[in-house]
């Protein structure tokens, strides 16, 4: 089972992450986000991740050359896509960043197989960075000719059922192992991957781009 940490703002807190087990973690640089960082400062995340894991830098509805420029300067691996994004814009956008995209959606399924051009897709809540649980059982109905992630309403207390209702190959966690906004409880990033790591027949293999 992957596990991608969330929403980190905090250097330090996403090095804690990647020694308790992270597989990916993500910085949010969406305009108004309780959560957003700079450019500069998600560089400094990416510095202190050190190559161990991937890094995603999610946007919404955000300029490709926006996303390019941030890019260049936090060096993340992957554009996560929040927004009302079409499958065109994704195709066009996966041949700039070398088809490193995750493409969420909220709350819905309708359409999704239509985003061919992306390596993995994201369901997360109607209102993402609620921390609210929400119909986890529909993902379970997701196509599967991509890795599915499930996020919205993630805690260590209920990953299992959450994971038993949706059978993810993945899973993002925010606001489920924070003291506030942005800020991390490591104790609860630890007892979160600690419950994915524990589930039964957990995904091998990071969900490859198909590029190096």
């Amino acid at each position: 089972m992957i596990v991608k940490i969330c929403g980190v703002t905090i250097p330090e807190d996403a090095a804690g992450a990647v020694l308790l087990g992270a597989d990916l973690v993500g910085m949010v640089l969406v305009e108004g986000s309780s959560r957003q960082v700079t450019p500069e400062v998600a560089r400094d995340i990416v510095l202190a991740v050190g190559g161990e894991v991937r890094t995603v830098g999610v946007f919404a509805d955000a300029d490709p050359d926006e996303i390019q420029r941030i890019r260049r300067i936090a060096g993340f691996d992957i554009v996560q896509l929040h927004g009302n994004e079409t499958p065109e814009f994704c195709e066009n956008l996966s041949k700039r960043v070398g088809g490193r995209i995750i493409k969420a959606f909220r709350g819905s399924l309708g359409g999704t197989s239509s985003y061919q051009h992306v390596f993995a897709r994201l369901f997360d809540a109607p209102e993402p960075g609620a921390g609210r649980e929400w119909n986890w059982g529909a993902v379970a109905r997701a196509p599967r000719d991509r890795p599915v992630v499930l996020a919205g309403g993630l805690t260590p207390e209920n990953l299992v059922r959450a994971v038993g209702l949706s059978n993810p190959d993945g899973v993002d966690v925010s606001t489920g192992v924070e003291f506030s906004p942005g800020v991390k409880d490591l104790f609860k990033v630890q007892a979160f991957i600690a419950a994915a790591r524990a589930l039964p027949g957990e995904m091998k293999d990071e969900p490859e781009p198909g590029i190096e």
